[in-house]
């Protein structure tokens, strides 16, 4: 095992026995997440369940919690906005594709 020191990382350089050399960074959740999530919730954020998070979803493959952006938009936009326009931006936005097209349209 070979360690090397890059931009304050240590990477642990495993040979996994096929001839190439993979770099294990560790877990990411206890690496990155979790410092994140500390640091969000230190800051005045709100740590939502995965399970919830899904629930507010309205499933796995929703884009944004459903209900809070809907009421949100018509709190922040009364003169115009209301729960049909809302909804329609969030169809507008779930259909932008998550590339390089999707960035020019949105």
């Amino acid at each position: 095992m070979r360690y090397s020191r890059l931009c304050y990382i240590t990477y642990d350089w495993q040979d996994k026995g096929q001839g190439d050399i993979t770099m294990a960074l560790g877990n990411e959740r206890s690496s990155v997440q979790n410092p994140m999530i500390k640091y969000a919730t230190d800051i005045g954020w709100q740590y939502i369940e995965p399970d919830e998070a899904i629930r507010l979803r309205a499933g796995d493959t929703g884009l944004v919690f459903r209900e809070l952006f809907i009421n949100q938009m018509v709190r922040l936009n009364p003169d115009f906005m209301d729960n049909i326009l809302a909804d329609g931006l969030i169809k507008k936005i779930s259909g932008i594709q998550p590339n390089i097209e999707g960035n020019l349209m949105a």
